[in-house]
């Protein structure tokens, strides 16, 4: 169905580049809206009202930080928060006929949780295999990394929202 669309925002940055800790953070924030039109109002969604886009995440961050250890190891972490996308939910139901109709609230009224994740590393970076190739012109510079990805444990929005139904032998789903 074709709908019109409109959005605004800003974006901001800063970066540090001298000294033990060096990194950036970004932010921005935007707001992008839909509507659809139509001269059957039966056939508009929301009611021909401007509604969230399902792309529309207001609030943006990203947070990402070295700390040199030293001349040949660093310790280093990204943050990134962003919030939940829209989503029209169920808000009631109902039996007619043994048949259960939902309710929906209006278009993408909802959000799912927010996206929040860390990862921490810490690399160290020297010359590892010098003793082992006797050629110096073959000689390389190595490192080792280590990363803990997603250190807080959040579930992945997908997971959380649309895996979560189980099937049971017998055919019929259940919520977990």
């Amino acid at each position: 169905m074709p709908a019109k669309g409109r959005s605004h925002g800003i974006e901001t940055s800063i970066q540090k580049n001298s000294g033990k800790w060096t990194g950036q953070m970004s932010y921005a924030y935007s707001r992008t809206f839909a509507r659809t039109e139509n001269e059957h109002p039966e056939t508009t969604i929301n009611s021909g009202d401007w509604y969230p886009a399902d792309y529309d995440q207001p609030h943006n961050l990203f947070l990402s930080a070295v700390r040199q250890l030293g001349e040949k190891s660093a310790f280093s972490f990204n943050f990134t928060w962003r919030s939940g996308r829209p989503i029209t939910s169920l808000t009631s139901g109902f039996i007619d006929s043994d048949t259960t109709v939902p309710v929906f609230s209006d278009r993408n009224q909802s959000r799912i949780p927010d996206y929040i994740r860390l990862d921490l590393s810490f690399t160290i970076a020297d010359n590892i295999w010098k003793n082992r190739t006797p050629n110096p012109d073959k000689r390389r510079t190595d490192s080792v990394n280590i990363t803990l990805y997603n250190v807080l444990g959040r579930a992945k929005l997908f997971d959380r929202w649309c895996c979560n139904i189980k099937t049971r032998k017998n055919g019929k789903r259940k919520n977990e």
